[in-house]
């Protein structure tokens, strides 16, 4: 059930920018996820990424199916 998804090589860069991302977010006291407008700000900034408007349009899209998917594989098991 739980396989990776192919990735359109157009979105192969943005992904792994949102991967990178993710993986670096911080937590809430009830374990959400903290993934704002400041975190990928401050990400841009550190990693000298030049993200555009477009970009971040499409990682906060990608960050609502992440916890979408994440609320779906939980309510499941």
């Amino acid at each position: 059930m739980l396989r990776d998804i192919p990735i359109p090589d157009r979105y192969r860069w943005i992904w792994k920018h949102f991967l990178n991302i993710w993986y670096q977010c911080e937590h809430d006291m009830m374990g959400n996820i903290i993934f704002t407008y400041g975190t990928v700000n401050d990400y841009v900034e550190c990693m000298k990424v030049p993200l555009t408007v477009i970009d971040k349009k499409i990682l906060f899209k990608m960050k609502g199916w992440a916890l979408d998917t994440i609320s779906e594989l939980k309510n499941k098991g």
